[in-house]
Parts: structure tokens; sequence; C-alpha cells
């Protein structure tokens, strides 16, 4: 679970910008994954395509990075898996969509 730079108290949709980072030596490809907890994590990390993003890196150090729109928990967080365990997964807070009330 990641705690984002975002309202707490109601879901929102975070805009971050994250990228995945593999590893300079051994294993160089991997997934990560950002998903809103109102996701089913168990079923996005088996390959079912219901998570939000999935970043792939492909060679020893190399990055990808991508602007993502992930929707909160009321405590402003998200869930996050790497494939592997020596990858890298960063993400940064650009700002967030509070629509409640506009959508009937």
């Amino acid at each position: 679970v990641a705690t984002l730079s975002v309202p707490t108290g109601v879901r929102v949709n975070a805009l971050i910008a994250a990228g995945g980072i593999a590893p300079g030596t051994g294993a160089g490809q991997g997934r990560a994954w950002i998903m809103s907890p109102d996701t089913n994590s168990a079923g996005a990390l088996a390959g079912i395509p219901n998570f939000n993003v999935g970043v792939f890196t492909s060679a020893s150090g190399s990055q990808n990075w991508g602007m993502l729109n992930v929707r909160t928990n009321n405590a402003a967080q998200v869930y996050h898996s790497n494939e592997i365990s020596t990858m890298t997964l960063q993400a940064t807070t650009h700002g967030w969509i509070d629509a409640r009330g506009r959508h009937s």
C-alpha cells in the first residue's frame, strides 16, 4: 500500500507519474502494478485485466515511466506490486480529480 499526496476522507482519482526501474544486474525483466484498492488485486496480479496500469521494463537498468489516473481509497492509498523484488517502483502525485456530485 502506498499513501499519496491527495485529500483524505474521500475517494479521488489521483494523477500520478509512475515508473518501474529494472535492476542493474541479474534479471532485468519485470512488471509493476499500481491499482485502486477497489480492484481485486489477486485477480490483477494473476493476469486478469482488471488492474489500472502495468509498467514493464525490458533490460537491466532500463526504466519505463507513464502518467496514470488511479482511484484512491478514503485514506489516500493505492495498491502496488512488483513482479521481481529487486525492481524499483516510484510514483509522484501531480494532482487529483474529485468528481463528487458531478455525475448522476
